[in-house]
């Protein structure tokens, strides 16, 4: 796993273009099979006007090396540290578990983004569901059981003009 941190206040696109390079870099390394990523930020980002220029400073980047690959996972972390040393960021590597998806099977993680949260609902129960029905797939779960409770607020504006 490669964990990059951004410097405080980076902003959305900034962070996702140096992950795109970052990982550009990984995907050329002999032995690299998958590379993905998740962009997170601070207890702040990520909801209401604005929320693409949040700050968004920290990229996870997973791994999966390829089953015959010719170096080993040491030669492959070393590797990594070599290709991203001229990015503005402070980038960590870390070969534990770098193997163990491909072993074993790894989580599938779906992404859902959009401004319509009942909209965005019905579309996670309908991936669950696919999902779901993939031979090998355990434990799936769409994420609305983890959400907090929603207060909806309706303003009458004929009645709030008064």
């Amino acid at each position: 796993m490669v964990n990059v941190i951004m410097p405080k206040g980076t902003n959305f696109d900034d962070t996702k273009d140096t992950s795109d390079k970052i990982i550009k870099q990984i995907s050329r390394i002999n032995g690299v099979e998958t590379v993905g990523a998740s962009i997170s930020g601070g207890m702040f980002g990520g909801f209401g006007p604005g929320a693409g220029n949040a700050n968004k400073n920290s990229v996870s980047i997973y791994i999966v090396l390829d089953e015959n690959k010719s170096y080993s996972s040491a030669e492959i972390t070393e590797l990594i540290r070599e290709k991203t040393t001229d990015f503005e960021a402070e980038i960590n590597v870390n070969d534990t578990g770098m193997d163990m998806s491909a072993l074993s099977g790894g989580d599938i993680t779906v992404n859902i983004r959009g401004r319509e949260l009942d909209v965005l609902g019905k579309i996670a129960r309908d991936i669950a569901k696919i999902i779901d029905g993939v031979e090998g797939t355990i434990e799936v779960s769409d994420g609305l059981e983890e959400t907090t409770p929603e207060l909806r607020i309706k303003v009458n504006k004929e009645k709030s003009n008064h």
